[in-house]
């Protein structure tokens, strides 16, 4: 249903776009649709397989990006997590915090609190001068107080935890803190605490390593494949940047963000690629991927519009293509048209010369006929003396051939104009009912001649139809006469009219007489084409008289159709459109389907 729907919407718009324009025109823009649209599919297919490709290398890179970064600084993180553990494990420093430690093991123990505190400097001494983004290596009681610092000019030593701006730590296994900043330190820091245990793996104390992000930055400078829009920047869950923007002069370390997908989907713990808008609100492909240890998550991302910059490029070139290809098309649709529409013109301009000289000479026809008939009147009526019985047969037969003659130039007359659009219809109100009955009327004698019932069948209550009575008048007639000369003796004819559907009326000729084979139907609306029957009947017509009603109906904004089988009749129809009541008679020319 719906895929008829947009057949006829589409035939509809073609007739429309074609309506006026001339067989050049014509033809030129077939040729164009024809040429036209296949270059227009290969153009989109060569752009979405293409665009596929390119949005795939960008994906691609972007995630060897984040796939690099992230393993990076997840294996810079487990270095430091392992100087942490490795520091809580050592001898020296499970002696200076564990009194058991020296009652196990007297032989590794120190002699002296002094020597205890110099064994234990000396290590951390010696792990500062391997790592130089430690901002101080702590060793911490259980009650958080700091006994040994690496770092003189912090001065840490001796302080609580808490009173250092660091957390108290009391959690038994090893901990990275989240950022933050320090006033002792003046920068931005974070720790990672190894718990040092007794013999009895009870927590004595802590081995606290605290870091600046000097590395974490100088392992994501490098930006190589994220152009001059692409960059990596880490938020930790306090939706807190850890990184330097490079779109901002100012320092952006922790700094708070709002919390975009791929910010929200990292802290989840998920990794992917999507489009989203970051912290400067400005749409971007990112890949993001998690940073469990520091419970942050890693975005590599760079500008929607640079990253899809090379599709731009390609949609361009190929919209530049399909359009001097089309051009070309156009050009070449154009002479193509011309060479081929300049026979059809010749012969356009042959067949209205033979159609104008054809309407002359019919024109011409009917002046001397009518003058025939009336002399034949005249004849008839005695008003130039007696006649024997032989001159009135020979007059009959003559006026006979005469009227004959000129209802065949009446037809020739009326297609001839009908085909040019030269007549108009003027529109009455007309009673359908009453147009019948006048039209049964003229044609009752004929049908009791051949013993025919003629009978009319009209729905009751039906509006006024807005039309010309004196055409439709001429459709009944040839539709009526029709019935009747197929039409055996004895047989029936029924003219009927009904509601068709809520817009329009449907008017219907049967009759009982010889039919028509389904292979001639498809015939009886083309000129001089004749049924089988209609060749042997004595009265021999012109072939134009169904077309001229098919004509006038379709001017009404109507249709007719046929339904017919050999030996049972045929039943003519046509539908007229209700429409508005015609206030006062107007004209309408038969090329506009009211």
């Amino acid at each position: 249903m719906e895929f008829s729907k947009v057949r006829s919407a589409a035939r509809l718009l073609l007739a429309r776009l074609t309506g006026g324009l001339s067989v050049t025109g014509r033809i030129t823009l077939w040729y164009l649709i024809l040429s036209i649209a296949p270059i227009v599919a290969i153009g989109f297919l060569a752009y979405q397989n293409s665009r596929a490709t390119l949005e795939a290398e960008i994906v691609n890179k972007l995630t060897a990006v984040a796939d690099n970064k992230s393993y990076i600084i997840q294996s810079w993180f487990r270095d430091q997590l392992r100087d942490s553990q490795t520091l809580a494990n050592s001898l020296a420093v499970r002696d200076l915090l564990s009194p058991t430690f020296r009652i196990v093991y007297p032989n590794l123990a120190a002699k002296s609190g002094e020597e205890r505190s110099r064994r234990v400097k000396e290590l951390i001494a010696a792990l500062q001068e391997t790592n130089a983004s430690y901002v101080d290596i702590l060793i911490a009681d259980q009650e958080g107080r700091i006994l040994i610092s690496s770092s003189k000019a912090l001065n840490q030593e001796g302080k609580n935890l808490k009173a250092t701006g660091l957390t108290a730590l009391t959690t038994e296994k090893d901990v990275v803190s989240a950022v933050f900043y320090s006033p002792i330190a003046q920068q931005p820091v974070f720790t990672i605490a190894g718990s040092v245990y007794d013999n009895n793996a009870n927590v004595v104390g802590h081995a606290i390593l605290e870091i600046d992000l000097r590395p974490i930055h100088r392992l994501l400078e490098e930006r190589s494949g994220l152009g001059e829009t692409g960059e990596v920047i880490i938020v930790d869950r306090n939706l807190r940047m850890l990184t330097q923007s490079r779109f901002s002069d100012e320092s952006t370390v922790l700094k708070s963000v709002w919390g975009d997908h791929a910010i929200q989907q990292g802290l989840q713990g998920n990794k992917g690629e999507s489009f989203f808008l970051d912290y400067r609100r400005v749409s971007v492909l990112g890949a993001y991927r998690p940073l469990r240890a520091m419970e942050a998550v890693l975005i590599a991302k760079i500008n929607e519009a640079e990253g899809f910059a090379p599709v731009a490029r390609l949609r361009t070139a190929i919209l530049i293509i399909i359009g001097l290809t089309m051009g070309l098309a156009a050009w070449v649709s154009i002479w193509v048209a011309r060479v081929t529409t300049r026979p059809i013109l010749e012969a356009e301009a042959l067949e209205k010369l033979r159609a104008d000289f054809t309407a002359m000479i019919i024109h011409d026809l009917r002046s001397p006929l009518t003058a025939l008939l009336s002399a034949v009147a005249i004849l008839q009526d005695g008003l130039a003396g007696p006649l024997s019985p032989e001159q009135k047969d020979w007059l009959v037969k003559i006026d006979s051939g005469t009227r004959q003659l000129l209802h065949l130039v009446n037809e020739f007359l009326d297609l001839s104009k009908l085909e040019e659009g030269r007549v108009d219809l003027v529109k009455e109100n007309v009673d359908l009912k009453q147009l019948i009955e006048k039209v049964l009327g003229h044609y009752s004698l004929l049908a009791q001649g051949k013993g025919i019932s003629l009978t009319s069948r009209i729905e009751p209550g039906l509006p006024l139809i807005p039309s010309d009575p004196r055409r439709l008048g001429q459709v009944f007639a040839n539709l009526l006469s029709n019935a009747i000369k197929f039409t055996g003796e004895g047989g029936a004819i029924e003219v009927g009219v009904s509601r068709l559907n809520g817009s329009d009326a449907q008017v219907w000729v049967k009759d009982s007489g010889v039919g028509i084979s389904t292979d001639e139907i498809g015939q009886l609306f083309q000129k001089y084409r004749q049924t089988a029957s209609g060749r042997n009947s004595q009265e021999i017509g012109t072939g134009l008289g169904l077309v001229i009603c098919k004509m006038i109906v379709e001017a009404h904004g109507g249709k007719i159709w046929v339904e017919s089988q050999a030996g049972k009749g045929t039943t003519f129809s046509f539908s007229l459109p209700l429409g508005r009541p015609v206030l006062r008679p107007s004209s309408g020319s038969l090329q506009h389907q009211s």
